[in-house]
């Protein structure tokens, strides 16, 4: 097991509101620690460098990892229409640098033969993103939303991150016997470039699903119609290997909220 150690935590807000339909000016900053109290399974190295955690020497035992967040975002309404921009930032200070040769040796189970002086590299994401959101006629709303990813260094090709990730909806509220009954009618796309790795890479890819939703009293029947367009996309599994997503499906469920 993996010893932990004490570290200070914090998050925080502040919005800046000036006269009724002016823009809101949002600032957010937090620190968060992780700790990695479980051994190290066999052959799960990519998986801790997709997830951002660095790597430690075993035999001297793991410190916190540092999580330093910071985002600026405004916000602005008219006629029919909001517009939300902004960036964040993540700093990470227990990343992991080295060559791809380095990071290879992760999907082989290889991690002992890591040098030392790749364990400890910081690394920092930039993700300027953009929600549009729109109301249309007959009822119609619309939405879409866009991001980007600046990575320091390598960082981008390492984590298997895309360059750029977008998604899109159009919906429609509808009220049925004298509102007792609600239905939720929406397309939602979503996409994302390619992605290089060192273990390959995955082509940009998109896919459509149809989504239902009932609404009676405090519950919610739900369907999910995924994937719609039957695309046959790729995700990376967990050991650095590729593993194809699902075909057209669906999904089912009830959400009942009985307790205030």
């Amino acid at each position: 097991m993996a010893p932990l150690a004490l570290s200070p935590v914090f998050a925080g807000e502040y919005e800046l509101l000036q006269r009724s339909g002016e823009p809101w000016l949002i600032a957010r900053a937090s620190r968060a620690v992780r700790n990695r109290t479980l051994p190290r399974l066999p052959a799960d190295g990519e998986a801790w460098v997709r997830q951002g955690l660095g790597l430690a020497d075993e035999r001297g035992g793991e410190q916190p990892e540092a999580l330093w967040r910071g985002g600026l975002e405004v916000r602005v309404h008219s006629r029919g229409a909001s517009l939300f921009s902004g960036v964040d930032l993540l700093v990470d200070t227990r990343g992991l640098g080295g060559s791809e040769s380095d990071l290879l040796l992760l999907g082989t189970d290889g991690q002992d033969h890591l040098p030392g002086d790749v364990q400890r590299e910081r690394r920092s994401f930039l993700s300027p993103w953009s929600r549009v959101e729109l109301c249309l006629p007959l009822g119609l709303r619309g939405a879409a939303a866009g991001w980007g990813t600046l990575a320091q260094g390598g960082t981008r090709s390492q984590l298997g991150l895309p360059a750029v990730r977008w998604n899109a909806e159009l919906s429609r509220r509808v009220a049925l016997f004298k509102g007792d009954l609600g239905l939720d009618l929406a397309l939602a796309a979503r996409g994302q470039t390619g992605v290089s790795t060192p273990y390959g890479d995955l082509p940009s890819q998109a896919s459509m699903d149809g989504l239902l939703r009932a609404r009676v009293g405090e519950a919610d029947l739900f369907f999910v119609f995924a994937n719609l367009t039957d695309q046959q996309n790729s995700s990376m599994a967990w050991d650095g290997g590729f593993i194809p997503l699902p075909r057209r499906h669906y999904r089912a469920g009830l959400r009942w909220c009985f307790l205030d």
